[in-house]
């Protein structure tokens, strides 16, 4: 099997290296393209070939028409889209792309609900799923009437967007309307800084369904719990644990069932602490970070997804061991360690964990951690000078 693996040019980019690294061992051809070569997955051993297009957040044609012509000229079994940018972009040019290689992708209606908070959120109460309690205030003026209605901290997050972008968690009144007023992104086809969403704050553990979809069916189906996140109050897991949860499991079900998805999707839920009640956060409608915990304990999404979109269907994938831990150390894991206290029991539990705990360090493909080692430093520089 040939598979193009579509990706752009982000820091930690762990999620394409992991479908690199595994189609590789798989014995498939790999081409990963990005619009830039410092990717951690140019540089792994598994990377057959490199292909260069333009960044769709810049120039979606020009991104289309690129990619068009590696497609033709390269003939894959399967183009596979790991961000969000890609995938978005993808679906937007569907009709340009397709007919070249199988995209594992659900239609464009499921992906613009499924990057859509609002959109989500409102799909899941319709299906009796339990969310927070959200307000979407479209000035400051309308936010002026709800800031002494608000319990505080609450959280205030983009309407679209990815990882931890935009999260913030005001304590008052004041922090509420200076973080509603700020834009820390600009609009593209990822990402909404107009007026944020602001929610309640509930106090819990992330976890995570994973899943891959055959057209509205469930087929592989994997829970996780993250940890630990960095930043700490919430976002991107760098030390994860598989779990075996079906209350969540049902409702993340039922969501993609509803959107008929088909193709990867990790569904996010916060797990209130006490109670144990699972709140909805979101859907990613993509692969997610924490993808080389599920291959490493023998579920292979990225491989199952190849051979869904190649074959049209794959087997269902139901089994896994639960308690097998994962940590990324490099870079947002050792960041994540930086914020505990020397004598932390966190900290301790992090760089001396468990025996058999598995680790993005893989010494048999060493240059993407060295490549990931240069473009911190390319970032620091620029900044610097």
């Amino acid at each position: 099997m040939k598979v193009l693996v579509g990706t752009t040019n982000i820091a930690d980019d762990r999620v394409t290296l992991a479908a690199v690294r595994s189609l590789g061992k798989r014995g498939a051809r790999v081409l990963v393209g990005s619009d830039s070569f410092w990717g951690q997955a140019f540089y792994s051993r598994y990377a057959e070939g490199r292909l260069r297009y333009p960044n769709p957040r810049l120039d979606l044609d020009l991104f289309a028409e690129t990619l068009r012509d590696h497609l033709e000229r390269e003939k894959p079994d399967v183009l596979l889209p790991t961000n969000a940018y890609i995938t978005l972009a993808v679906s937007q040019r569907r009709e340009l792309l397709e007919p070249l290689a199988p995209i594992p992708i659900p239609h464009r209606q499921a992906i613009e609900i499924a990057y859509d908070k609002t959109k989500t959120l409102q799909l899941a109460r319709d299906l009796g799923l339990r969310v927070p309690t959200t307000y979407e205030p479209r000035s400051t003026t309308e936010l002026d009437a709800l800031t002494q209605q608000i319990d505080y901290p609450c959280v205030v997050k983009l309407r679209r967007g990815g990882g931890s972008v935009g999260l913030r968690y005001p304590g008052n009144s004041s922090e509420l309307l200076r973080a509603f007023s700020e834009r820390p992104v600009a609009d593209d086809i990822v990402f909404a800084g107009g007026e944020p969403l602001i929610q309640e704050y509930i106090d819990g553990d992330i976890h995570d369904v994973d899943a891959l979809f055959c057209h509205g069916e469930p087929r592989v189906l994997v829970t996780q719990r993250r940890v630990r996140t960095f930043p700490k109050t919430g976002g991107r897991g760098v030390y994860q644990e598989t779990t075996d949860e079906p209350d969540i499991r049902e409702q993340a079900v039922a969501l993609l069932k509803a959107l008929r998805w088909h193709g990867p999707a990790e569904v996010e839920f916060l797990r209130q602490a006490g109670s144990g009640t699972p709140y909805l956060m979101e859907i990613n409608g993509r692969f997610w970070g924490s993808l080389d915990l599920a291959i490493q304990v023998g579920v292979d999404f990225p491989w199952l997804t190849c051979k869904l979109a190649r074959d049209g269907d794959v087997s269902s994938v139901t089994k896994y061991p639960v308690g097998a831990r994962y940590r990324w150390l490099i870079p947002f894991g050792m960041r994540a360690a930086l914020e505990e206290p020397p004598w932390s029991r966190d900290l301790w539990r992090f760089w001396f964990p468990p025996r058999g705990t598995f680790s993005d360090v893989q010494l048999d493909d060493p240059l993407p951690l060295l490549a990931e080692g240069a473009h911190i430093l390319k970032r620091v520089a620029k900044r610097w000078f």
